[in-house]
């Protein structure tokens, strides 16, 4: 049950993202729960590969940390790999 209010909260934020009064649209997108300490420095360009670059904006990563490959503590990449995690949970599942 913590997990489906969990999901519920990203998708929750990613709405809120997308409802913003100025109308900014973002390229790169990054999801980080708050109530976890993230210990090594994030640059969301950076691949799963260090110091390589994402200058095409074309990788989404999902860290190897807990439950690899479901991962609800952070993603970031393009925009819509990251709205595919944050807000279609719900609607792919069977």
């Amino acid at each position: 049950e913590n997990v489906i209010k969990m999901w519920h909260s990203q998708q929750s934020v990613w709405n809120l993202m997308e409802q913003n009064p100025k109308g900014v649209h973002y390229a790169r997108v990054a999801l980080l729960r708050s109530d976890v300490v993230y210990l090594t420095e994030l640059d969301i360009y950076e691949t799963k590969t260090r110091k390589q670059l994402d200058y095409n904006n074309s990788v989404a990563v999902i860290p190897m940390f807990a439950r690899y490959p479901v991962n609800d503590r952070m993603i970031y990449g393009p925009y819509d790999a990251a709205r595919i995690w944050a807000s279609e949970r719900f609607s792919r599942m069977d």
